[in-house]
């Protein structure tokens, strides 16, 4: 058997465990685990194609999702959601460009429709915020951080 001399990217080395230990590759859950040994599935992970792969996690050990985590094939974040008081819906929601993160929606009063905007410059400055104060689902508040004044 020849060695490859080339870097493996970390996504290809999980597959190719997968397919050594026999589990299936695509659009179905490949892994299942209980990380607190209760009986119950607390974490999957799903290939769901070739350049995506979808982590969910039970943080709270209820049965459901609250996170959620999909990764290209070069194993860099795409988008990211979690459910932050444990509802059953997810409600925090952040979105990645080439594994740095752009832009991050909130849903602040738990009502299943985003209320807050943030948009970052380099996945760690923000640099706009967009806030709908009255619930009506329209952009009613807009700062621009390096801009003197709020719209």
């Amino acid at each position: 058997m020849k060695i490859p001399t080339r870097t493996v990217s970390p996504v290809t080395l999980v597959i190719l465990s997968m397919i050594l230990i026999g589990m299936p590759l695509r659009g179905t859950t490949v892994r299942e685990s209980d990380e607190n040994d209760d009986g119950v599935t607390d974490q999957w992970i799903e290939v769901v194609d070739e350049t995506t792969t979808r982590i969910r996690k039970d943080r709270n050990f209820d049965g459901v999702a609250d996170y959620e985590l999909i990764y290209d094939e070069r194993a860099r974040k795409v988008f990211e959601s979690l459910d932050f008081n444990f509802d059953g819906r997810m409600d925090d929601f952040y979105y990645y460009e080439q594994g740095v993160l752009a832009r991050r929606e909130i849903d602040i009063d738990f009502d299943e429709t985003i209320d807050l905007w943030v948009y970052l410059s380099e996945g760690v400055y923000i640099s706009r915020i967009e806030r709908d104060r009255d619930g009506d689902g329209k952009v009613d508040y807009v700062k621009d951080y390096g801009l003197d004044e709020d719209r």
